[in-house]
């Protein structure tokens, strides 16, 4: 093999590798600013909404809580699911199914 041959294979097998080193960093870090980023929103959210049900979990007002459930429940699409303990850490309202 000529000696320019081998310098492009090599300059090609390197670029490869550094191209795929750098994928890797790239995509490792986007990962993680992606998922920074979806746990500040869900605690705003679940901020915003202990707000709105504070008053109703003190006085057991089920139905206002389940308002304000439903309210973050459907203008929220990335939410999957919301529960809310009451006074004594049992359950007061969540939106599981059955």
């Amino acid at each position: 093999m000529k000696l320019w041959t081998r310098i492009a294979l090599l300059n090609v097998l390197l670029v490869l590798v550094l191209g795929s080193i750098i994928g890797v960093a790239i995509i490792n870090i986007v990962s993680l600013s992606l998922r920074a980023e979806l746990n500040r929103q869900g605690e705003s959210i679940a901020k915003n909404l202990a707000d709105r049900i504070g008053n109703s979990v003190l006085l057991d007002d089920f139905y206002g809580g389940r308002s304000a459930i439903d309210d973050v429940f459907k203008t929220e699409k990335d939410v999957e699911y919301v529960f809310v303990t009451g006074k004594e850490g049992k359950l007061f309202a969540h939106t599981f199914q059955g």
